[in-house]
């Protein structure tokens, strides 16, 4: 057979490759030459079956989790592939891919939208193993939402009646996790990444890049004018306003 869509990758014993399929919901292991061995699990409800799992995660003692929100539960492995033990959680709602991770000290956290106010904003879910059934708590902030706040940035993005783009050469916010230390926070403001920790407080380390600012050429321009005039007609927009995108 042939893989359809992948929705996790890890790093088993001996160098094996495990690769979650989402269409016919198995784990398939392939040895460290690229070699087909075999497939864990099948769709289902039964322990050791998936019914939409949607990510895998090893954590630091080898085992492998496995999100299956469809049955309302964390599968564990063992590092040969085993079942080794079945956490029912609570699923709030879950998208297109698992959004997780692990600490070095085998705390799971994991990325869920919940009801704020009168709408929803991402938190993270922190699920702590030493509890059976495992035990969960909501941070009150996500990462980065601090820094966002104190440095607001121009929407980066042109919006018509049916879709939205990217305004060409604008900065965008970008985060990255490192469950050790908290994120990276990159903002609007030029070249500046600031450290946060995972419940959002920044820590007072900021970095600041000294490269100068590049100029946007004359033909780079004329490209996403014409890039961005062709979204607008063909989704209904009129009169996008050019002068966002940026000189440099």
């Amino acid at each position: 057979g042939s893989l359809a869509d992948i929705r996790g990758i890890v790093l088993g014993d001996s160098g094996h490759l495990l690769v979650l399929d989402f269409k016919d919901q198995q784990i398939h292991v392939f040895d460290s030459l690229g070699t087909y061995l075999r497939a864990i699990g099948r769709r289902g409800q039964g322990p050791g079956e998936f019914g939409n799992a949607n990510g895998m995660l090893r954590a630091p003692d080898g085992r492998i989790w496995i999100n299956d929100p469809d049955n309302g539960r964390f599968t564990v492995l063992a590092s040969d592939g085993s079942l080794h033990a079945t956490h029912p959680v609570r699923i709030g709602g879950y998208g297109y891919l698992w959004q997780a991770w692990f600490d070095s000290s085998g705390t799971l956290y994991e990325s869920v939208s919940v009801r704020v106010d009168t709408s929803y904003g991402r938190r993270l879910q922190r699920y702590r193993m030493e509890a059976i059934p495992l035990r969960s708590d909501t941070l009150p902030r996500y990462p980065c939402d601090s820094v966002a706040l104190a440095l607001p940035t121009a929407p980066n993005y042109y919006r018509t009646p049916r879709g939205y783009m990217d305004v060409p050469f604008m900065i965008s916010p970008v985060r990255a996790i490192d469950p050790n230390v908290g994120a990276w926070c990159a903002t609007g403001e030029r070249y500046g990444l600031h450290q946060v920790t995972l419940d959002d407080h920044p820590t007072g380390v900021v970095v600041h890049g000294s490269r100068p600012p590049t100029p946007v050429s004359v033909a780079e321009r004329d490209s996403a004018i014409a890039k961005v005039r062709r979204f607008f007609e063909q989704t209904g927009g009129a009169n996008p306003d050019l002068s966002r995108i940026p000189s440099e």
